[in-house]
């Protein structure tokens, strides 16, 4: 497995770098979460008043919501299985 190299950083640097990339995917989940959440209760809530439109925006909106938490979870995934192997070694 080929690792392309930070240039000019040392080993500590890259794993800090790398720590707080993961602390902002992990904030990146919980802000996505909570979006996802809230708008698909008031996807359900305009639905239910009979504002199609509204409830359609809604929906719109918990799909990028989606998008964003598919992406960050994909990167805690991948950092997660990687130095797992990494540890096995």
């Amino acid at each position: 497995m080929v690792e392309t190299p930070l240039v000019g950083l040392d080993r500590n640097t890259k794993e800090r770098l790398m720590f707080f990339m993961d602390l902002m995917m992990f904030f990146i989940v919980a802000v996505s979460m909570f979006f996802l959440v809230l708008n698909a209760y008031n996807a359900g809530r305009f639905f239910g008043i009979g504002s199609m439109g509204c409830a359609q925006q809604s929906l719109f909106y918990v799909a990028g919501s989606t998008v964003f938490l598919s992406v960050s979870m994909t990167w805690i995934f991948i950092r997660f299985f990687k130095r797992r192997t990494i540890i096995r070694r």
